[in-house]
Formats: C-alpha cells, structure tokens, sequence
C-alpha cells in the first residue's frame, strides 16, 4: 500500500510540473536557415564545388545547434576547400523560436573565416 502511495505521488507530481505554466521554460530556440562559407557575402559564391565539395554548412550547422538556446560551431573549413587560394567568409542565418513569437538573425565571419567560431544564441 505504502509503494502504490508513493508511486501514485510521483506520478501526480510529473504531472503538474508538466502542465503548470510556470514549470515551462520560456527559453527560445535556435533554428537554422542557412550558412554559407564563401568568398561573397550572402548565398553568391564565385568557386561552386571544387574538390568535391562546396561551402554550404547549413545541414552541418543544423545538426549541431537547432533546438538550443546558445550554440558555438567551430568546424568552419573541415569540409574541405571548396574555392583554394580564395579567402572565405562564413555567413549564417537563423531564427530564434519561442512561444511568444520568431526573431531573424544573422552572423558574419570576416574572410579568413576557416577555423573560427560561430555563435549563435536566443534570448
């Protein structure tokens, strides 16, 4: 009997943490849109692929930070290069999701891009 009360406790109380308003985090939410490490600002890049790669690293930075509230990408170039002797930048673009609403931001690395740190982060 002391087992099923204790049981029957826990369960209540997941419960009304689950359902109490206060209970849920009010964080916003990291989506990604794009991002691009190229030698233009924006989606231009003069180099298309080269050595069997390109610089789109929406997917790679999708993997990594959708769904969190701050994240830092540091593998900016480990795909490869797609455009040598060319200095590249990286450009990325995401929305910040939350219950009240979207935001749109953006980041910018200054070229030479390869081995710096993206940042991305909602209030």
């Amino acid at each position: 009997m002391k087992t099923t009360i204790v049981a029957f406790a826990v369960i209540i109380g997941v419960k009304v943490l689950l359902s109490d308003p206060v209970a849920r985090s009010e964080d916003s939410t990291i989506q990604v849109l794009r991002a691009n490490y190229s030698t233009h600002y924006g989606d231009y890049d003069e180099c298309n692929k080269v050595n069997g790669t390109d610089g789109d690293y929406t997917e790679l930075l999708k993997a990594e930070c959708n769904g969190k509230s701050n994240c830092s990408y540091g593998k900016i170039g480990e795909k490869g290069d797609h455009c040598p002797d060319k200095r590249k930048g990286f450009d990325y673009f995401w929305t910040c999701t939350s219950r009240s609403g979207q935001t749109e931001k953006e980041g910018h690395i200054t070229p030479e891009a390869s081995g710096k740190v993206a940042n991305l982060s909602c209030p």
